[in-house]
């Protein structure tokens, strides 16, 4: 079997189990292909998640089909858009409970309310966003191409990395923009103020972290635009921002004589890029809602909520009717953990058959790699050392000013470290991804979908990084 493989800091099995479970039982309806393995493995502060990569790209080329006529395409973004919208609804329904004056039995129910009610969402966009990840970008260069067969290379590069800006605006510049609004408009009304809170108190969360913003943190982005005497410009500029996308857009679609059909795969790639953002936010709302739902389990079973962690909800759910927690389990899935999914159902492995079994399913080294390829996104080259991040809490901790960021791939809670970084190298994700979304707003160099990085640069390296031609050399190593 080949697995198409991401990696993260360490996420535990009652974070990964919605998304596990919901595959499971709904990956092959909803995507309307064969699509039942999966797995995951947590060990040494580090997660391994992976698709089997002919199944996921299966997938992907399913969406294409989907897609390409008006008519399909609009019946699965109303999906996605349904299922997603059900998801949100209920995980603000836990967030609205006051969990500690509720029975067990209750927390029970909520938990099978709240899987119920959001397992769609997971079923289908979480595999959606990255099985279009794996196919577009081979997809739309060749239709490109076909249209324009005497480009040479390089042109052809300089225009694809023109057109294939997204007009769109992530959600990190949109409360970045929300602040800058009411700084410029001088006055801090409070209805404001709670506004940008309810819209953005999530953007810190991540798989990894479940440490929301305070309205603290929003009263402080204000200040902060309020004291610089460049906010109003910068404003502007933020506001003009997809409209200049846009402009450029057509600029090089009446320079190129552009089907129709180009203009039309592009809104799909804008789509899919907002999408990414939709599939984030869902995701991390809904992981919330249901450690809401194991951290009051864990207090009043008076357990270590990093002990009920290791546990999946089904398991918290047991010890609520009165079953014993298995400490002995727990501690060696601390150790390791891995979970497949299969047509059969979800197996676990834990401590040392987990170590063995990671072995047998994603060999890790790779030897004697000295430049390496993914696609460029943003501009520039970059030459400065790696820092290699297995997640977010460690990218925090690691990334200084000008240090070459590399790592599976970014997540909202990685954007304090971007902001720092000199450069972006991912293993995985294309041109929707967040760290292309995100480069791209930044002005950073980056270079994604590179497959190896992870696994072929180390701490320390001294490196090149091209985002013209997507390219990556190691300049000197310890």
């Amino acid at each position: 079997m080949s697995w198409l493989v991401y990696t993260r800091g360490t996420i535990q099995p009652h974070r990964l189990d919605v998304a596990l479970r919901a595959v499971h039982q709904f990956g092959a309806k909803l995507n309307g292909v064969k699509f039942e393995k999966v797995l995951s493995i947590n060990e040494g502060g580090k997660l391994w998640f992976a698709w089997d990569e002919k199944e996921i790209r299966s997938v992907g080329e399913n969406i294409l089909k989907k897609c390409a006529r008006p008519k399909t395409q609009k019946e699965h973004f109303q999906k996605m858009d349904l299922f997603v919208k059900r998801a949100l609804a209920a995980a603000d329904k836990i967030k609205s409970f006051d969990l500690k004056t509720v029975s067990n039995q209750k927390i029970i129910n909520l938990y099978d309310y709240w899987y119920k009610e959001i397992v769609f969402a997971h079923a289908l966009i979480d595999v959606d966003v990255d099985a279009i990840d794996v196919v577009f970008e081979d997809f739309f260069q060749k239709k490109l191409k076909a249209e324009m067969p005497k480009i040479s290379e390089n042109e052809f590069i300089e225009l694809y990395k023109n057109i294939s800006v997204p007009a769109y605006e992530s959600f990190i510049s949109q409360e970045q923009r929300g602040a800058m609004e009411i700084a410029v408009r001088g006055k801090e009304m409070e209805k404001d103020m709670d506004r940008l809170y309810n819209k953005f108190w999530w953007t810190k969360l991540g798989w990894e972290s479940m440490t929301p913003h305070s309205k603290e943190y929003f009263a402080a982005l204000v200040k902060k635009y309020r004291k610089n005497k460049n906010s109003a410009s910068l404003l502007k500029s933020a506001e003009q921002r997809n409209k200049r996308v846009e402009d450029k857009r057509r600029e090089l679609l009446k320079k190129y004589r552009f089907s129709e059909e180009i203009g039309y795969w592009l809104e799909v790639f804008d789509r899919y890029t907002y999408y990414h953002d939709l599939r984030k936010e869902m995701q991390v709302r809904t992981v919330y809602a249901g450690y809401l739902l194991m951290a009051e389990a864990a207090r009043r079973l008076k357990v270590s909520k990093d002990d009920l962690e290791w546990l999946t909800h089904q398991e918290v759910q047991e010890i609520l009717r009165g079953g014993k927690i298995d400490e002995e389990e727990i501690a060696r899935r601390k150790e390791a953990v891995l979970e497949l999914v299969t047509k059969k159902g979800i197996k676990i492995w834990s401590g040392k058959a987990a170590l063995e079994k990671h072995q047998k399913e994603i060999p890790e080294k790779i030897e004697n790699v000295f430049e390496f390829k993914g696609m460029g996104i943003s501009r520039g080259i970059v030459r400065a050392k790696v820092k290699v991040c297995s997640g977010a809490e460690e990218a925090l901790k690691k990334i200084k000013k000008g240090d070459i960021l590399v790592c599976g791939m970014t997540l909202p809670d990685y954007v304090l470290a971007m902001k720092r970084a000199g450069a972006i190298i991912t293993d995985e994700g294309g041109i929707t991804c967040h760290a292309a979304i995100i480069s791209r707003e930044l002005g950073i160099p980056c270079v994604v979908g590179t497959k190896v990085a992870t696994r072929v640069l180390k701490d320390g390296d001294l490196v090149e990084v091209d985002a013209e031609k997507g390219v990556v050399k190691i300049l000197d190593r310890k």
